[in-house]
């Protein structure tokens, strides 16, 4: 994976039998091993300002993990059970899944960990103050859109019946979804909640591009 300054690209080595996580600069030089002997890596996730690399290890036999180094190889820091990292736009925070679809929000040094509540789709409001994502099947209200501050707090309902979360209107205002059932649809609904806008019927929808 390419950092977003392109200048290092960040891989798991298959020449070396531990499977070292690496991040290697582009230019050329010798690769900086961030992890190793950890078992299997995935979802690696660069920070915007490609300071710092949030990644989930796959031990074997066990529940996935998350965690957090900086590009140096200094800082390795394990943030729990869980997977689906994900940066806030400007980097100061990290949002992830834990285990049981619990959203986690912690700072870029992973400090201040915190739960938004819970569910999974997970997506930064463009200012990076709120995180949306959508509840799970096993939960008391399942499918429901939720809003919640970074700064924690209790979530807001935005809808209901949602498929999966598209994200958020560049100025976001308003937030795009999949609702489910025989008659999906792409809707709209407002960051202020009300009644969502029909936008098309969603058989055929795979992503969206502002």
């Amino acid at each position: 994976v390419v950092a977003p300054d392109f200048g290092s690209v960040a891989f798991v080595s298959r020449a070396n039998p531990a499977y070292p996580l690496q991040v290697q600069p582009l230019a050329g030089g010798e690769p900086t091993t961030l992890a190793s002997g950890l078992n299997e890596f995935g979802f690696l996730r660069w920070s915007p300002d490609s300071s710092r690399l949030a990644f989930v290890e796959f031990p074997f036999g066990g529940p996935r993990q998350v965690w957090l180094v900086r590009r140096d190889g200094q800082g390795l820091r394990n943030l729990g059970l869980g997977a689906a990292p994900a940066w806030s736009p400007d980097g100061s925070r990290l949002a992830f899944n834990g285990r049981a679809d619990e959203v986690f929000v912690v700072n870029a040094d992973g400090d201040e960990q915190r739960q938004l509540g819970v569910g999974d789709d997970l997506h930064w409001s463009p200012d990076g103050s709120e995180l949306a994502f959508v509840t799970p099947d096993n939960t008391p209200a399942p499918n429901a859109l939720m809003v919640a501050s970074a700064e924690g707090g209790a979530p807001t309902t935005l809808a209901q019946g949602v498929g999966r979360l598209l994200g958020w209107t560049p100025d976001g205002a308003q937030l795009a979804y999949l609702s489910g059932g025989s008659d999906a649809s792409l809707l709209l609904v407002g960051r202020g909640g009300g009644a969502p806008t029909r936008l098309a019927p969603s058989w055929f929808i795979d992503t969206l591009r502002w």
